[in-house]
């Protein structure tokens, strides 16, 4: 695992790009987007606490989406060998719902 700081206007990945890892992220706000017909659309925005990366990681499959921070941004880059084994996955899950439920 290892630290990742962007700037406002970084891309952390490209839609199409392979799924090696997952992001967990620490600091800052990035946007999730696609790009269709040569339009890009924000599906969503994403802070801190919360995963990304993780969907292509499970299914094998390509980035769906474009994550470009929209504020400095850090995240811990978590390779994909690392996130598929079941133990990291569970502490990993349980660190993400901690803040959730107030713990």
């Amino acid at each position: 695992m290892r630290s990742v700081t962007l700037d406002a206007g970084e891309v952390l990945y490209r839609e199409g790009e392979d799924s090696d890892s997952v992001y967990y992220v620490e600091t800052g706000e990035v946007s999730v987007s696609v790009h269709k017909n040569g339009k890009s659309t924000i599906l969503a925005k994403r802070g801190p606490s919360d995963l990304i990366g993780e969907m292509g990681v499970i299914r094998t499959s390509p980035r769906s989406a474009t994550i470009t921070a929209i504020k400095e941004s850090t995240f811990v880059k978590i390779p994909a060998g690392l996130w598929a084994s079941r133990r990291y996955r569970h502490e990993a899950a349980h660190a993400a719902l901690r803040p959730a439920c107030g713990k």
